[in-house]
């Protein structure tokens, strides 16, 4: 293994904290060597990369929807390419690989598309964040219970405490099946996403007003 091999084999840090993009990357040009910048505007589509101040080409942003977009510069001798990525909402990234190597890292281009964020759909980036894990889960857990607690604390009734515990696991539990049900969505990316997320909005609140409604309409015919 050559030395350069040895330096692009090592596994990428996504996590990373990139440099400024208007500081720039020092890159091979025309013979000499040049300074790199990505320019993004909020107002446009596209993003300009700029060597020594003159726009060599322009590249679509990365989304959530397709956040691995890679440009290829024509450069002389040295294959030049730029990649903008958004491994997460409001954080995009920018790599340059000179001859096929991260100029940041020295990780090799292969290496780091293994390692490359996955698209995500409308359906999944609306379903993403703490709530939808045991955080969630644990709150609405607590939140039915609270009830149940409140009254143990006024009477010092038992029972108020076995109330808690049922409310608490009613919540946990309904909101573990809705999580369940929102993963299993996202393995039915042939569904539009809207259907998907409407099926998701009436399990989490059209079928418990319902069930309550009709609790309500049993129990007043007897």
């Amino acid at each position: 293994m050559t030395p350069r091999d040895k330096r692009g084999s090592h596994e990428p840090n996504v996590a990373g904290v990139t440099r400024n993009d208007d500081l720039g990357w020092k890159v091979p040009w025309r013979g000499g060597t040049g300074v790199l910048s990505v320019e993004r505007s909020a107002f446009r589509r596209l993003a300009s990369i700029v060597i020594d101040g003159q726009v060599v080409a322009q590249a679509a942003k990365p989304t959530l929807e397709n956040p691995w977009v890679e440009c290829p510069i024509a450069a002389d001798d040295t294959p030049i390419i730029v990649v903008q990525m958004q491994p997460q909402r409001y954080w995009n990234k920018t790599l340059v690989f000179v001859d096929g190597l991260c100029v940041d890292d020295g990780v090799a281009l292969e290496i780091w598309r293994t390692h490359k964020p996955a698209a995500m759909d409308r359906f999944e980036q609306g379903f993403r964040g703490f709530l939808w894990g045991p955080v969630g889960i644990i709150a609405l857990g607590v939140i039915c219970a609270l009830p149940q607690l409140a009254q143990f604390g006024r009477t010092s009734d038992q029972s108020w405490l076995a109330g808690a515990g049922i409310g608490f696991l009613i919540g946990a539990g309904w909101l573990s099946a809705v999580i369940a049900l929102v993963r299993w969505l996202r393995t039915k990316r042939s569904w539009p996403w809207r259907l998907r997320r409407f099926i998701v909005g009436f399990v989490l609140l059209g079928a418990p007003v319902l069930t309550v409604l009709t609790v309500q309409a049993l129990t007043s015919v007897h």
